[in-house]
């Protein structure tokens, strides 16, 4: 894979360039082919250690970022957002709310809650 990539790069540098630093087309060329060479196998690399086998599990520290990135995005998600919005399963939350009240649907009345004080607008009845 990376062998295609560098020499899909030669076209870019002119036959005849040198660079500030002296480096020529096969300089930059050669120097383009070990990076993206590097790159590939440290790509490679990053995947067989996080798809390894540990303790018997297959893709284990997968799985366990997977897991990790659920609980903070459920969490960060809860704290933030839904607060804002609401939930479906509990109450609309000030965004929706205040939407309703501004284009003066009548259903706002409806999802008003105990704690919920409406201080200046039109009365959407």
């Amino acid at each position: 894979m990376a062998d295609p990539g560098s020499i899909g790069f030669t076209p870019f540098v002119a036959s005849g360039f040198v660079s500030r630093s002296g480096l020529t087309q096969q300089n930059i060329t050669a120097k383009q082919a070990a990076n993206i060479k590097r790159a590939y196998k440290k790509y490679v690399h990053g995947w067989d250690y996080i798809f390894a086998e540990v303790e018997g599990i297959p893709a284990k520290r997968f799985k366990d970022l997977v897991d990790a990135a659920r609980e903070d995005f459920s969490e960060g998600t809860a704290a933030r957002t839904l607060g804002f919005i609401g939930t479906r399963f509990e109450a609309y939350g000030v965004g929706s709310l205040a939407t309703l009240w501004l284009t003066n649907d009548i259903m706002v009345l409806d999802h008003l809650r105990g704690g919920d004080q409406i201080i200046e607008g039109a009365d959407p009845t």
